[in-house]
């Protein structure tokens, strides 16, 4: 019902369509759609990129929920370099030029760093954190608060203005975090604590500072995790969310950006409140009505109209540490003097969820025109705090006396076993991992002169008569084995049973593939499928027909029995003609019912999820592919 070895059809010499791009793919491409439906377009767009059948040892909360379609997985056109395309039905139209989906997400550029432990380009310890940065220096936070010592001489005085009014703010996403920034039209909340930076160690002015408040901001855990998500951690303690108030000096600037630029080591004072399940007390109203507005920030800044009073989450009240340290983000500049607040406050469950439902790449981030590339990651996704940094000898003070020494610290790390196998991405964006990248590239054949896919236009005919296809099994109703491999979903031919088989003659040597001028017997293994991404449908399949494409491909993998026993082993020959691959397009539009073997396949995606989804004598392959068309 898919293919069935009937039909009209291009050829050419081409190459696998996945690194490494091997060059020993005589590739069959039908010449006319098959139908398929939304509804079974969509079940292929369900696939997530990391199934969980990928995951060893035990969940430590770093599962992934991306879907293929986040990308697509489709390889970008290749050049034909001069190599013929034939067709069966006789010449078609010049090929001109094709216009296909680039990369083009002005968000990818605001999100230079991340705070994914797994990615050693972008996350906590690569060079986008740390290449012209303080990241690296001595007096990094966030910090394990422990071995606390009492002040020298009396505790400081805290004093606090303006805290207490119901003020104006603006909540923003900036894709790290929800941010809440007090209106510039009316006096800012300020905190004196005297020369506190000069008691902990960041700068000699012992005079008393007025600290101006410009924003709040939150960091939290991964989805899932209600035992992470505060950067500080209080006696090896992590809690689910933490507060940040951010100020200035005013004597170095109108701004945290104006002061910071100053180089002044006490340009900056950090009020960090941490948040628990299970605090004593009511949650502090602010913070409610901070959260009930993140989902509103999705495309711009939030207004909150003399709504937030924020006293109620810190009034310069209570115990605290304090110690001389840094912005937890780069480039973690070591000019912040930190009052850590030692009692936390009261979360509930479903206002912490209203901080984990927040976008990584708000729609607010996106310029000109949707092109499909909208990221809906959430920030929940990694967590958005920093790992703890060593203390280097720095003193902890303490309002409240000694705290118990410091012991080892079990923090979240890098341990999901399908990092590895995503070692390529289908991302455009992506300069490491994605389709030019090296990651394609290196050590493969992948910048050769016979890739695939290509737009397949300008054919010629065949030289003399046009080869002739043999099926063998293809309609026979067959047992096989669904697969999400991260990539793609791909059903496997059941070993147990005599695989289908497809003889086009001589047609590899033809197109260029090998001289030996031979029948081949060629032995199908597998089929995958190429999909767009979400919400797309004018793209999807790998080949483009006339420079048009399409928004589902089949590949049906072949071997030559000549060259091996498997796909594995006859491309592990390196002879040019070792494998087939019959290429099927889908169209939402195309004539007739869309193919058994399509639905049945569609519909065990689902349970592909955790392991192979066995479909027991229910597959009629030559409903797509039949060698007919």
């Amino acid at each position: 019902t898919i293919y069935d070895g009937m039909g009209d059809f291009y050829s050419y010499a081409g190459s696998l369509t996945t690194p490494g791009c091997n060059e020993m793919v005589t590739w069959v491409v039908m010449e006319t759609p098959k139908k398929i439906s939304m509804a079974t377009l969509e079940k292929f767009k369900a696939a997530t990129a990391y199934p969980k059948s990928f995951e060893s040892g035990s969940d430590d909360g770093m599962m992934y929920t991306d879907l293929i379609a986040k990308y697509g997985n489709y390889r970008p056109l290749q050049d034909k370099n001069g190599r013929t395309v034939y067709s069966t039905s006789g010449t078609t139209t010049p090929c001109g030029a094709v216009a296909e989906p680039m990369c083009s997400v002005s968000s990818k550029v605001s999100h230079s760093w991340s705070y994914d432990r797994c990615d050693s380009h972008y996350g906590p310890t690569s060079s986008a954190w740390t290449s012209g940065t303080s990241c690296n220096n001595q007096k990094g936070s966030p910090i394990n608060v422990c071995g606390a010592v009492p002040f020298p001489g009396a505790n400081p005085t805290v004093t606090t203005t303006g805290w207490a009014m119901t003020r104006d703010m603006d909540i923003k996403n900036n894709g790290h975090t929800i941010q809440a920034n007090v209106a510039l039209y009316a006096a800012a909340p300020t905190t004196d604590v005297g020369s506190l930076s000069s008691v902990v160690g960041h700068g000699t002015n012992y005079s008393s500072h007025k600290w101006v408040l410009e924003q709040v901001h939150f960091h939290w855990g991964r989805t899932g995790k209600t035992d992470e998500g505060s950067e500080h951690y209080l006696q090896g303690m992590a809690y689910p969310l933490e507060a940040h108030f951010v100020h200035y000096n005013s004597a170095h600037g109108t701004s945290v950006g104006s002061a910071a630029g100053t180089g002044h080591a006490e340009a900056l004072l950090v009020v960090g409140v941490m948040f628990d399940l299970n605090a004593a007390g009511s949650e502090p109203a602010a913070l409610t009505t901070i959260a009930d507005g993140v989902a509103e920030a999705l495309y711009e800044p939030k207004h909150l109209s003399g709504s937030v009073q924020l006293s109620t989450i810190y009034d310069g009240m209570g115990d605290f540490y304090s110690y001389a340290g840094s912005l937890t983000t780069p480039g973690c500049n070591e000019m912040v003097t930190w009052v850590v607040m030692e009692t936390p406050k009261k979360i509930s469950m479903a206002t912490l969820e209203k901080f984990k439902a927040a976008t990584a790449y708000p729609k607010s981030f996106e310029s000109g025109s949707d092109d499909g590339m909208m990221y809906t990651d959430l920030i929940a996704k990694y967590g958005n705090y920093r790992p703890l940094q060593d203390k280097n000898g720095r003193t902890v003070y303490s309002t409240s006396g000694t705290t118990t020494p410091c012991g080892a610290v079990a923090e979240p790390m890098c341990s999901v076993s399908s990092k590895v196998s995503h070692s390529w991405s289908y991302d455009r964006c992506d300069s490491h991992y994605g389709p030019t990248s090296s990651a394609w590239t290196s050590g493969t054949s992948c910048n050769n002169q016979k890739g695939s896919p290509i737009n397949v236009c300008g054919a010629v005919p065949f030289p003399g008569a046009n080869p002739t296809v043999t099926t063998t099994g293809w309609a026979m109703t067959r047992d096989m084995d669904i697969k999400n491999n991260g990539h793609t979903i791909q059903a496997n031919v059941a070993l147990y049973a005599a695989a289908p088989t497809t003889d086009v003659g001589s047609l590899s040597s033809v197109v260029g593939h090998g001289t030996n001028y031979s029948s081949h017997k060629w032995v199908l293994e597998q089929v995958h499928f190429h999909w767009g991404r979400t919400g797309k449908t004018d793209e999807g399949s790998e080949h483009y027909l006339q420079g048009m494409a399409y928004p589902l491909e089949a590949h049906f993998v072949h071997y030559n029995s000549a060259h091996g026993t498997s796909v594995g082993s006859a491309a592990g020959t390196g002879h040019a003609e070792a494998l087939l691959v019959v290429g099927v397009m889908f169209d939402l539009n195309a004539a007739g019912s869309e193919p058994a073997a399509l639905t049945t396949i569609a519909d065990g995606v689902a349970e592909a999820l955790y392991e192979p989804k066995h479909l027991s004598g229910s597959v009629q392959l030559s409903t797509i592919y039949d060698g007919m068309g």
